[in-house]
């Protein structure tokens, strides 16, 4: 396993940095992180973590980590894969 014990599920809320009525509005998001490295499957990219929080406006005090067992026993819990946590207020989801 080596570096990859220390991989962290991240859920958080980046910013939609595109243009229209999505603008700035928060949305449900998830990436790995192992160290100071961001990997965003989503997307195909690993980045800085600081970087990766920047060019998202992703505010740290909305993030919630989650071991590989804390996200597997939370998602059998809950149902699904996250967020698990009540997410802030101006946060946009896909329907």
């Amino acid at each position: 396993m080596g570096a990859f014990t220390s991989a962290k599920l991240a859920h958080g809320f980046p910013r939609y940095t595109g243009r229209g009525r999505r603008a700035g509005r928060r949305f449900g998001h998830a990436w790995i992180e192992v160290g100071q490295t961001v990997i965003d499957i989503e997307t195909g990219t690993a980045a800085p973590k600081a970087a990766y929080y920047r060019v998202g406006r992703i505010d740290r005090r909305l993030v919630r980590l989650y071991s590989r067992l804390e996200a597997l026993e939370l998602a059998e819990r809950f149902g699904h894969y996250g967020p698990f946590e009540k997410p802030p207020r101006d946060a946009m989801f896909a329907k």
